[in-house]
């Protein structure tokens, strides 16, 4: 098993666990805002990733890989008089859903809440009411 068949499954997993939500229309993995398509499809949940950190375990020939996951939620495009309480709903959600199943089915070894800001969110030139979630993936690799 290769490296990409141990982080790949973790960014699906998310998804499909995400997709057992009511509250999202959309659920998109990277940032293809093209998928997005009309306002319409709101709210959207974008699955991201930044500089994963990478720490070989002693004793194990292997490393213990720490994935950031961060997901834009897109909720609305304009201030709507009930904004706030709908972007939290939204995103508490969300937080709740993955927090459930921290190993994702085993496909990690753990998934910490590691912030939560709800606000706006520009893309594409236009601003959106939402918020940002990130996590922290725990996933332990050996190339064997």
């Amino acid at each position: 098993m290769g490296f990409k068949d141990a982080y790949i499954p973790v960014f699906t997993a998310i998804r499909d666990t995400l997709s057992n939500l009511d509250c999202l229309k959309q659920i998109i993995l990277g940032k293809n805002l093209k998928q997005i398509g009309n306002l319409n499809s709101l709210p959207v949940a974008i699955i991201n990733t930044d500089l994963a950190k990478v720490t070989p375990i002693d004793g194990f020939s292997g490393y213990q890989v720490q994935i950031p996951i961060v997901l834009d939620v897109i909720i609305i495009e304009y201030e709507a008089p009930d904004w706030f309480e709908k972007m939290n709903t939204v995103m508490s959600e969300i937080v709740d859903v993955l927090l459930m199943d921290p190993t994702l089915e085993g496909k990690l070894q753990d998934l910490v809440w590691t912030s939560y800001a709800p606000g706006t969110i520009s893309l594409q030139d236009c601003t959106f009411y939402g918020g940002e979630i990130r996590f922290m993936a725990t996933l332990d690799y050996s190339a064997s």
